[in-house]
Protein backbone atom coordinates (compact mmCIF):
# COMPACT_ATOMS: atom_id res chain seq x y z
CA UNK A 1 0.00 0.00 0.00
CA UNK A 2 1.29 3.33 -1.16
CA UNK A 3 1.33 5.75 1.88
CA UNK A 4 0.47 9.53 1.03
CA UNK A 5 3.04 10.88 3.06
CA UNK A 6 5.91 8.74 0.37
CA UNK A 7 4.09 10.63 -2.42
CA UNK A 8 5.85 14.26 -1.46
CA UNK A 9 8.99 14.42 -2.80
CA UNK A 10 11.54 16.17 -0.54
CA UNK A 11 14.07 18.29 -1.12
CA UNK A 12 15.86 18.81 2.02
CA UNK A 13 15.69 17.34 5.62
CA UNK A 14 15.13 20.80 7.11
CA UNK A 15 11.81 20.83 6.02
CA UNK A 16 10.67 17.45 7.26
CA UNK A 17 7.24 19.15 8.57
CA UNK A 18 6.50 20.62 5.01
CA UNK A 19 5.99 16.80 3.88
CA UNK A 20 3.93 16.15 7.10
CA UNK A 21 2.21 19.47 7.06
CA UNK A 22 1.11 19.17 3.29
CA UNK A 23 0.37 15.38 3.85
CA UNK A 24 -2.07 16.34 6.26
CA UNK A 25 -3.73 18.87 4.45
CA UNK A 26 -4.41 16.17 1.28
CA UNK A 27 -5.70 14.15 3.85
CA UNK A 28 -8.14 16.68 4.87
CA UNK A 29 -9.16 17.69 1.62
CA UNK A 30 -10.26 14.40 0.72
CA UNK A 31 -13.17 14.40 3.50
CA UNK A 32 -14.76 17.06 1.45
CA UNK A 33 -17.08 15.27 -0.50
CA UNK A 34 -18.33 18.05 -2.89
CA UNK A 35 -15.32 17.83 -5.86
CA UNK A 36 -15.33 21.16 -7.00
CA UNK A 37 -14.61 22.78 -3.21
CA UNK A 38 -12.00 20.01 -2.74
CA UNK A 39 -10.23 21.55 -6.31
CA UNK A 40 -11.10 25.25 -5.16
CA UNK A 41 -9.87 24.37 -1.74
CA UNK A 42 -7.03 22.75 -2.97
CA UNK A 43 -5.76 25.29 -5.72
CA UNK A 44 -6.00 28.11 -2.98
CA UNK A 45 -3.86 25.94 -0.63
CA UNK A 46 -1.36 25.27 -3.83
CA UNK A 47 -1.25 28.98 -3.63
CA UNK A 48 -0.70 29.19 0.03
CA UNK A 49 2.27 27.09 -0.06
CA UNK A 50 4.09 28.80 -2.82
CA UNK A 51 3.40 31.99 -0.93
CA UNK A 52 4.77 30.48 2.18
CA UNK A 53 7.75 28.89 0.41
CA UNK A 54 6.78 25.51 1.63
CA UNK A 55 8.53 22.81 -0.50
CA UNK A 56 6.28 19.98 -1.85
CA UNK A 57 5.52 18.10 -5.45
CA UNK A 58 1.75 20.36 -6.67
CA UNK A 59 1.38 17.43 -9.33
CA UNK A 60 1.43 14.83 -6.13
CA UNK A 61 -0.14 16.99 -3.94
CA UNK A 62 -3.04 16.94 -6.04
CA UNK A 63 -3.01 13.26 -7.09
CA UNK A 64 -3.11 12.92 -2.85
CA UNK A 65 -6.23 15.11 -2.57
CA UNK A 66 -7.70 13.26 -5.75
CA UNK A 67 -7.29 15.10 -8.83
Amino acid sequence: MIKLRDLIKEEHNEHENDRDMVTGVAEILLMVKDKENRKEIADNMVNKFKSENVIFDKDEFLKMCGY
